[in-house]
């Protein structure tokens, strides 16, 4: 038996109840070993891939759906292949590849997979995520153990339910764009409890633009004022390499309870030059609707 390398992650976001054990002495993560020598087992305990949800299926014959969300920055880097590990009724451990989950949508984040497989009366199982570096990466944001694994019989119903707070994946993001010809628009709704992202064409505010030895002297910032707490935030709207210089979005909370957003816009380069983007001192003002 060849030893599995396991790694303590602190814990991100709050934990849900535990669904059950694996039974018997050789833990669910060597399961497939013998398949896949070289990858090394990790438990995940940072969002990046979490069993949403373990559903009954009985039509043929007998069996588990299992929901399985990954993290898109998973996904993307190194890049990441989701799949289960599972036995039946006291079985051998086996493994499978999960599928996409289409028509079933993940929380803003995370990308949604289902995997199935068939039994008679218990199963056992875990997911996983296996990276191109040759990392499996086991969940274990609900299971407290990092040899614990998912179990269903006819005790819990052949199901795992859902638990909302843990991974609930991000805040939803209203973006507000302040374009070119002092232009206002909105793409999706502004939440309290949300994320707002700020993006500001450059050419709007250019009266304090002084440059030194052709690098960019000068800044240009965001500020929104959150009603009715009255909490200001601001933030860099403009980056710059070198000479080059590029506009960046400003992104920020917004605090709970919130029904309205100002914003105004700074242009300064020291020692003394200051210019201002605030509707001539109205500001911008923007609603903000209650989460859910």
């Amino acid at each position: 038996m060849q030893r599995v390398w396991w790694v303590a992650i602190l814990l991100m976001g709050a934990c849900g109840g535990v669904a059950g054990s694996g039974v018997g002495a050789e833990p669910a993560s060597l399961a497939g070993k013998a398949d896949h020598a070289s990858d090394v087992d990790l438990a995940d305990r940072e969002c990046r891939v979490i069993l949403r949800r373990a559903d009954f299926v009985a039509d043929r014959a007998t069996g588990i759906a299992a929901t399985i969300d990954v993290a898109n920055g998973l996904i993307a880097d190194p890049g990441a292949t989701p799949g289960l590990l599972y036995r039946t009724d006291g079985g051998a451990w086996q493994e499978l590849t999960a599928q996409p989950a289409l028509g079933d949508p993940a929380p803003d984040g995370f990308t949604r997979f289902v995997a199935r497989f068939t039994f008679l009366a218990a199963a056992d199982f875990t997911p996983f995520a296996r990276t191109t570096t040759a990392v499996r990466l086991f969940d274990h944001n609900r299971l407290p153990g990092d040899f614990d694994s998912y179990h269903v019989d006819a005790a819990n119903g052949f199901t795992v339910g859902e638990a909302p707070a843990v991974c609930p994946g991000l805040a939803p993001l209203g973006k507000l764009v302040f374009g070119a010809g002092w232009t206002q628009s909105q793409a999706g709704p502004l939440v309290a409890g949300g994320r707002l992202e700020v993006d500001y064409d450059l050419s709007r505010l250019t009266a304090c633009r002084d440059t030194h030895n052709g690098a960019r002297f000068w800044t240009l910032d965001a500020w929104a004022q959150f009603q009715p707490g009255g909490q200001l935030v601001s933030g860099s709207l403009v980056g710059s390499n070198g000479t080059a210089t590029f506009p960046t979005p400003f992104v920020t909370n917004i605090p709970a309870g919130t029904t309205s957003v100002a914003l105004w816009f700074e242009n300064a380069s020291p020692p003394s030059c200051q210019a201002w983007d605030s509707r001539y001192g109205a500001n911008y003002v923007f609603g903000v609707s209650a989460s859910e």
